[in-house]
């Protein structure tokens, strides 16, 4: 066997990899689930290692570099300082390893599979996906179907399509990448008219599986890259006809749809509904404690992945479920980053752009005969590409697709293709290859590869454990001791220490057995979430419960009094420290606190509720109630 022929084998191999990560994570509900990354991180470790073979098989190959390259690089590296420096050090790490997948994937994406065909490949297997998922979400919509593989979807979702995601957002956020290239493959490419009409179906089916998520975030960036692209489109002659039919066509549907269906228009009267994160009103709250926490940490942010760490200081009364991202990509950048490491990033978004819009030019065709085609199927990437990142730019504005791995990793391999389309316009983007800087970039390859392998196969030890726990009873012996072995694994995931304490404590309030054993081993792991998550009310709240268990009540006072001063604002905290009072005796004291918990609305809050009617025989007569119909 040639070393050319090794090369080609390479390079299929790492076309092949890119092409299963980018089917398994949509698949494999948005590849959200820690151990569901880690398939990808494992695969893209393995992408890796064959590209680095190819710098010693083919003595041509050369790294392709136009100058979003370098601030890809320099915002990993900025990415690597701030963990460094996180004040938590496992949400910060997982971050990193995130920003490492995808940044290789870039990389791998624009040195490997900038070749036409290539290309084309990626598009037609993605536009193969979003089209069968787009069927399923179809489905969805019309018959609420309750599961997705074994997982079952929120009630507040089983009136919309989701496809093989949990949330509709995200799912949308995935349709709405691909539709602008599906779309201009159909009006700029050079394919037949027979393929075409299978574009056209796709298309047809992806745009359906847009309009049943009911993302209004999803139509507004779909309808706003569709009008760009079709402006585009209108500028050259022999697409003007076509490209009208179909935005009038496109119109007239979205028009005659809306107006038949009430759950579309039910979505859009409901703007303003509030109570949960998943309602636009909620948002706005979100944003508010977002720009606080940046205006505190202007410069580096509060650190990768903590704005959740750090929401609970500054939760508003509506919110009280964590908000896990900001809801705004860009304001989430400012907070987790802060204006230095935003400003990298919005540097590569604009290179990326440029870079298409320069491109154009260069791989629109130029007729040779009168009447001849100008269709070009580079030209139509170039320009899928721009209403691609039009769709991403506007939905990143309501919610957080950069975040749902599936959708990073696609969007990482899409723009790298999009960059790679600078070697049109000039040479001087390629960098030559002498055999010391081979060894220099095989050497980097392989060491990530060698972290991303590490860490990832550290995860999986962390994660088997913890999805085993989750399909075991809640207060079991088998459960906690499952919890252990991941805490064991990863001691600093703060998370893990916290549910085994509430197990633990739970266990000992069902179950008399070792009771008092319980309750102590349970206080200890609290204890240990706190010295990893300091500001974490509930292990403050849980201490104290369990102290009470105990009848150590004085002892327990100073806990609740802690968690009551990091979370002034969440219901539960307020409730506990009411239950607290009454195990002391104070129920003037409880019902002031129980009637605060009460006041946040909270549509899951019965704990005040039970107790306030056991202690209202206890209370003065100015503070019970007055009898029904009383004034």
């Amino acid at each position: 066997m040639t070393r050319k022929q090794l090369d080609q084998y390479c390079e299929w191999g790492v076309i092949g990899l890119v092409m299963v990560i980018l089917t398994v994570g949509p698949l494999a509900i948005g590849a959200a689930r820690p151990i569901d990354f880690v398939l990808l991180q494992g695969l893209t470790a393995v992408a890796l290692i064959l590209w680095s073979a190819r710098f010693f098989l083919n003595k041509n190959h050369r790294l392709l570099w136009p100058p979003v390259c370098w601030t890809v690089l320099a915002f990993l590296g900025y990415a690597f300082f701030r963990y460094q420096a996180a004040e938590f050090e496992y949400v910060a790490r997982h971050e990193f390893i995130r920003l490492m997948v995808y940044a290789s994937l870039f990389f791998i994406a624009i040195n490997n599979l900038h070749k036409q065909e290539t290309t084309q490949i990626v598009v037609f297997l993605l536009l193969g996906v979003a089209t069968l998922t787009s069927l399923l979400a179809v489905y969805q919509f019309f018959t609420h179907a309750e599961f997705i593989w074994s997982f079952r979807r929120p009630d507040q979702y089983l009136e919309r399509g989701s496809g093989t995601y949990i949330c509709p957002n995200h799912f949308s956020g995935f349709l709405e990448m691909i539709l602008p290239l599906g779309l201009a493959y159909l009006f700029a490419g050079r394919y037949n008219y027979t393929f075409k009409v299978f574009l056209g179906y796709g298309c047809l089916v992806v745009l359906a599986g847009i309009a049943v998520t009911l993302s209004r975030g999803g139509w507004l960036a779909a309808a706003g890259s569709l009008g760009i692209m079709f402006l585009l489109l209108l500028k050259k002659r022999q697409s003007r006809i076509p490209a009208l039919a179909a935005l009038l066509v496109v119109g007239i549907a979205a028009v005659v749809t809306f107006q038949k269906s009430e759950k579309l228009q039910e979505r859009v009267q409901n703007i303003n509904e509030g109570g949960s994160t998943s309602f636009v009103s909620a948002r706005p709250a979100i944003w508010t404690v977002a720009w606080t926490l940046w205006q505190n940490h202007f410069w580096w942010g509060v650190g990768p992945g903590h704005f959740d760490y750090r929401f609970p200081e500054h939760r508003p009364e509506t919110i009280q479920i964590r908000p896990g991202r900001v809801h705004n990509d860009y304001l989430n950048a400012l907070v987790d980053y802060g204006l230095v490491g935003c400003a990298v990033a919005a540097l590569g978004g604009v290179l990326i752009l440029a870079g298409l819009i320069q491109s154009r030019k260069y791989v629109d065709r130029a007729s040779r005969d009168i009447g001849s085609s100008r269709n070009s199927n580079r030209a139509a990437y170039v320009l899928g590409c721009i209403g691609t990142f039009c769709a991403l730019g506007i939905h990143s504005f309501f919610d957080f697709n950069l975040h749902i791995p599936a959708n990073a990793a696609m969007a990482a391999v899409l723009a790298a293709l999009g960059a790679s389309h600078l070697r049109f316009a000039s040479g001087r983007y390629w960098m030559s290859s002498w055999p010391g800087s081979k060894l220099v970039y095989a050497v980097v390859l392989l060491g990530t590869s060698a972290y991303l392998l590490h860490t990832g196969y550290h995860t999986f030890r962390e994660q088997r454990f913890l999805v085993q726990a989750e399909t075991l009873p809640l207060i079991s012996l088998e459960r906690i001791a499952a919890m252990q072995q991941a805490a064991a694994v990863e001691p600093n995931n703060f998370e893990t220490l916290y549910n085994i304490g509430e197990a633990l404590r739970n266990r000992a309030r069902s179950i008399d057995e070792n009771r008092g054993e319980n309750l102590e081993a349970a206080i200890d792991w609290f204890h240990a979430a706190i010295e990893r998550y300091p500001t974490w009310a509930f292990s403050y709240s849980g201490i104290g419960m369990a102290l009470d268990q105990l009848r150590r009540l004085e002892e327990a006072s100073p806990y609740f009094e802690k968690a009551v001063q990091l979370e002034p604002n969440q219901h539960q905290i307020i409730a506990f420290m009411g239950w607290h009072q009454v195990n002391l005796g104070d129920y003037v004291a409880a019902k002031k606190y129980f009637d605060r918990s009460l006041e946040i609305k909270w549509w899951d809050n019965h704990i005040p509720l039970t107790y306030l009617r056991l202690i209202e025989p206890k209370l003065p007569p100015e503070l019970k109630p007055p009898p029904d119909g009383g004034p």
